[in-house]
């Protein structure tokens, strides 16, 4: 699908099964966005402009996924909200390496 000037903006919102995730779906359908919401356990949708998609987002199939069905649906992405992730309540020096996954490159020298 292509999009038509008629066509609304569309934005993905990742951990969008609750909290702040769930809040800007909310947020973006009140605003005239369709919206793509993705979280690890999300429930189907029959509205069109609310597509779910569920998976794990540490995969790269699924964000794969993700933003070939918004295009396959939309035909467009506009913004990309994510929301997905876990809280730890510990303190850094007490995480272990393992249990960590960063983007940070390590300094060259």
């Amino acid at each position: 699908m292509s999009p038509t000037p008629a066509s609304p903006k569309v934005a993905i919102v990742t951990g969008a099964s609750g909290g702040i995730g769930a809040g800007m779906v909310d947020a973006f359908r009140a605003a005239g966005y369709a919206v793509v919401g993705s979280a690890r356990s999300l429930p189907s949708s029959d509205d069109p402009d609310f597509l779910t998609v569920d998976g794990d987002l540490s995969h790269a199939q699924t964000a794969q996924r993700v933003v070939e069905q918004t295009l396959d649906r939309f035909g467009r992405i506009d913004t990309l909200v994510n929301m997905a992730g876990n809280l730890r309540k510990q303190a850094v020096h007490r995480l272990h390496r393992r249990g960590v996954r960063c983007g940070i490159p390590k300094p060259h020298g």
